[in-house]
């Protein structure tokens, strides 16, 4: 109920935002819906998937569904969603990846936490990886199976899954220490393909030249 009544608020500040009047109206509807997706049999299935934060996952869903519902495309929902609901903690995201970018380890940091990630990912079957590689240059991966893109395509509503693909995109404000290359996701193609460059390693091999 706690997960309910927060994104509850947030999904009714959003409507606020955008002129809608009947934001309160909406904001019982999403609750509803919300606390049913919550006590379904799919959720129970994909609970399965411990590293995913099922709740917020919904909470997309639901928002998505909605917003469908009002006329609006599933790209004016994702705007919604990342300009309007979800823009704070947004902003909170970047000013860690900015403070971590300051620090001597940097790289070790933000790399490490990835690549344990990742492994906690494959142990439990949540993503397919066919590439994962850490070294101190840098850590690669490609992924070519994606739980959140099946929970998302599962509900109609693949393309909604962008704005968890989108997510990761806090990292482009590394560029002292490290450094974020996203090549591909897997909601627009066949598989999902970043790096995190280390930007003291690349620099030493260009003096070495």
């Amino acid at each position: 109920m706690k997960a309910a009544n927060r994104y509850t608020k947030l999904f009714v500040a959003a409507m606020k935002e955008i002129g809608r009047s009947d934001s309160e109206i909406l904001g019982e509807t999403f609750k509803t819906k919300y606390l049913a997706y919550l006590n379904s049999k799919e959720f129970d299935e994909f609970s399965r998937y411990k590293t995913i934060s099922l709740e917020k996952v919904y909470c997309a869903i639901t928002h998505a569904k909605i917003c469908l519902e009002l006329g609006y495309s599933q790209e004016e929902a994702q705007r919604i969603w990342e300009e309007v609901l979800t823009k704070k903690f947004k902003k909170l995201y970047r000013g860690i990846c900015s403070f971590v970018d300051l620090l001597p380890g940097g790289y070790k940091i933000v790399a490490g936490l990835l690549y344990k990630d990742a492994k906690e990912r494959i142990a439990e079957d949540c993503l397919t990886y066919e590439k994962l590689m850490y070294t101190d240059q840098k850590l690669e991966y490609i992924i070519t199976r994606c739980a959140y893109v099946e929970i998302f395509e599962y509900y109609g509503i693949r393309q909604f899954c962008k704005v968890f693909c989108n997510s990761d995109l806090c990292m482009e404000v590394l560029h002292k220490r490290a450094k974020f290359v996203r090549h591909f996701d897997l909601v627009d193609g066949p598989y999902c393909h970043d790096e995190i460059r280390n930007i003291k390693y690349e620099s030493k091999q260009v003096q070495k030249q």
